[in-house]
This record gives structure tokens, sequence and C-alpha cells, in this order.
């Protein structure tokens, strides 16, 4: 068998860097900053002298570190360098006692300047999010999916364009969309039901559509991709936050049974909300209702019912 020391390097974008107050263990891999970046290392064993297979691996791991970072700090991280050394074999040749040693050259690049730093306690904070997150990806029964849309999420927020960035998180917001099987309604319905579902801004602008803008960038000329261009640079920012907490919210929801549950439950809460306002049914009489239909079953008072992260909370807990 031959063990291998893996190190990595994790980078943001190149205006932000981050200092940890200690050293955090996420399973096998210890993460630590140095100089505004990220770096982990680990040890693996393989049952062959094999880098090429080493390096693989671990820049698998230190992919899947960047996205969970990505997830757990709101920041996109890409992996900047990945450096293997083999530890020291020793073999013994009758008396004789022989070291073999393996070093293999690596390349790494970038410079950082802001510097977000971390303290004792929000490291105690960050350390437990990011094993729960390890843990419900693993858990997700469309993980791969999800990391995907991560992924695309990571590309927008690390892209300095307005539009360019707008673009990627669009793709990041149509996949989840796909994977919560929203798309398998009317076309023009399936974007705003998962909008307001997970508390995205359908209508930045309070007239124009998301899909309007994405549609108008791609496709329009004139003053129709100038007005997308305008929306999309001006939305960009708000449209990465929400979408990174709907991320969140869809990786907290665990499986298929409880996501459609708390699906469920939104869309109702939603329509119920909806009709107290148009007939102007008193505060009183609509908390009556909802404790009465929803409450009892969650153990949660309406008001809270109706608030995500809460109904999440009682979703999880539920056994199905």
């Amino acid at each position: 068998m031959y063990v291998f020391e893996a190190y990595f390097t994790l980078r943001s974008r190149p205006e932000f860097g981050f200092s940890f107050s200690r050293a955090i263990q996420l399973e096998e891999v210890t993460l630590e900053t140095r100089e505004g970046k990220i770096h982990g290392k680990f040890t693996m064993t393989l049952e062959r002298d094999d880098y090429n297979s080493a390096e693989e691996r671990a820049r698998k791991e230190a992919e899947r570190i960047a996205l969970l970072l990505t997830l757990a700090l709101g920041a996109g991280f890409v992996v900047e360098d990945v450096r293997i050394d083999r530890k020291p074999i020793i073999e013994e040749e009758g008396k004789v006692k022989k070291i073999v040693v393996s070093d293999y050259a690596y390349a790494s690049e970038a410079l950082v300047t802001v510097i977000r730093k971390y303290s004792e306690e929000a490291m105690t904070g960050l350390e437990a999010e990011l094993q729960k997150l390890a843990s419900k990806l693993k858990q997700a029964e469309y993980g791969e999916d999800l990391l995907r849309a991560i992924k695309w999420w990571r590309k927008g927020n690390m892209e300095e364009d307005g539009v360019d960035a707008f673009l990627h998180y669009y793709v990041a917001f149509e996949m989840l969309a796909s994977l919560k099987g929203y798309k398998h309604h009317k076309r023009e319905e399936w974007a705003k039901r998962f909008a307001e579902d997970y508390s995205i801004t359908y209508k930045p602008d309070g007239k124009t559509r998301i899909t309007d803008i994405r549609n108008w960038l791609v496709h329009a000329r004139g003053s129709k991709k100038e007005k997308a261009e305008k929306l999309a640079s001006q939305y960009a920012d708000r449209f990465g936050s929400e979408l990174l907490n709907a991320i969140k919210m869809i990786v907290n929801e665990g499986s298929k049974k409880k996501s459609n549950l708390l699906t469920y439950l939104r869309r109702s809460l939603h329509f119920l909300f909806a009709r107290a306002k148009q007939s102007r049914v008193a505060p009183a009489k609509l908390s009556a209702y909802a404790a009465s239909w929803i409450a009892p079953a969650t153990l949660l008072e309406p008001a809270e019912v109706a608030h995500p992260s809460r109904l999440s909370s009682w979703v999880e807990s539920v056994e199905l």
C-alpha cells in the first residue's frame, strides 16, 4: 500500500480573501487559511504508486470542498492548485534499510487583497455547517444535480460582468426548478411558481420577468436587449443571493417525500394568504383558519408556519 499526502489551495474572487482563527476538520480534511486563501490537506492510501490516480482523487476532493465552502460562506471558490507527496517507503534488503522518497512539482498563482476574518465563535459555526452540508448532500436523492447547479452558481459569483453573472445564475435557477419538478408545468408558470416558493424575485423592476430578461439577452436586438442588459446588471447580485438561499433550502429539504410535502404546504399557504388578501379577511379569522388547517399538524403557530425556515425545520423532523 502507498500512502500519499494531498495538499490543495482554494481561492475566491481576486478582491476577496479569508482568515480563519483556527484550523477546522471536515471529515478527513483539515482546512486552514494563509494569505487569504483556504488550504486543505488529507491523507489517502492507494494500492499502486500511481501519481495520476492520487492527483485525480485529490482534485475531486478539493472540488467537493470548494462547493461546500461556496454554500457555507456564500462566495464562489475554485481549486487553484493541488500537490501530492508520497510518504517515504522504507525498504529492507538484509541489513540495509533504504528510504525511497518521491517529490512532485506543482504550480500556483494569483494574489488576494481584502481579507474576511472569522472569529473562534464563527469558526465553530462554520465547522458545524460544513459537516451538515456534507452529510445532507451525500443523503440527497439528487445530490449530483445539486452539485452541478452549485457549480453554475459559482460561475456567476466569480464573474465580474453583471450580464454574464446573471446568465450563469439563470442556468442554476433553471436546473433547480427542473430537479424540483417545476418544469413539468405549463411553460409560462414554472419559473413563477418556483420563484414564489423559494423567495426569488420574479420581476426585478416590478414589471419584467426574469425569464424575459434571459430570453432578451440571448435572442433580442436593439432596445429590448439594452433593457435586458441593464436589468441583468442591476439585478445580478440580488439574484445570486436569493438563489444561494434557495439552494440551501433545497439541500435542507432532504428526501423527495419531505421536499414534496414542503412544496405542497408552501403553495397552499401562498393560495391561502392571497385569497385572504383579495377577500379582505380579518387577520384573526385568517389565523383561526390557518390554525385549524395546518398548525395542528406542524405544532407551529400560523405565523411560524408561513416562515420558510420554520416550515423547513418542521418538515426535516418528520419521519416519512
